[in-house]
């Protein structure tokens, strides 16, 4: 028997309210990763091995991904899988159908949630209790009845608004130090994000 999202995303929230906004850049990697060939997997995989255990998720940016083509969607499968069970994997699309649902949850993506442009797609996206999808907003005036993702301020809440709320990390804390310590400062910078 799966675990429901919501369990999933209760206990990740009790281990961290951060998640990380991964979306690769490739002019802005540290200079150890721009030897690679094709350096979006070995950024990622640095960036989740340096993090997994105080993140209660990762937010994996599809556009940025998908920059290099073939090899981006073979990376993002690839760093997807790398994530431990236990932490939310969110695929933002956002998705404006309910086409994408069979590909964003089944292997050999397998993520946890998505995000979509409107509330009427929650149906479609949600079907299956170990599935969510958040609502990409980018102003809401106050707390809406459903589940959202406020790209501008770094939010994700979820139906219990009140009790579980994640910041999702800025797109600039990856890429804020460049040297052979980038994963070890990354580490420091969400710890306090955690911790305050």
């Amino acid at each position: 028997m799966h675990q429901t999202i919501d369990a999933k995303l209760k206990a990740a929230h009790h281990r961290s309210p951060v998640m990380i906004y991964l979306a690769p850049r490739l002019m802005r990697f540290p200079g150890m990763i721009q030897k690679y060939d094709e350096p979006f997997l070995p950024f990622s995989r640095v960036i989740i091995s340096a993090t997994q255990d105080i993140v209660g998720g990762y937010v994996f940016d599809l556009a940025a991904f998908l920059t290099l083509g073939a090899a981006g969607a073979i990376a993002l499968e690839r760093a997807s899988a790398f994530v431990p069970s236990e932490v939310v994997k969110i695929l933002h699309g956002p998705f404006a159908t309910p086409d994408y649902a069979n590909v964003a949850f089944e292997s050999p993506f397998a993520f946890d949630a998505v995000t979509i442009t409107h509330p009427d797609l929650l149906p479609a996206y949600t079907d299956e209790r170990e599935h969510a999808a958040f609502v990409v907003r980018y102003d809401l005036p106050q707390p809406q009845p459903f589940e959202v993702f406020w790209i501008n301020k770094g939010v994700i809440t979820t139906a219990e608004a009140n009790d579980m709320r994640f910041q999702v990390t800025p797109e600039h804390i990856l890429y804020a130090e460049q040297g052979e310590d980038f994963a070890e400062r990354l580490r420091e910078s969400i710890l306090e994000l955690r911790d305050a």
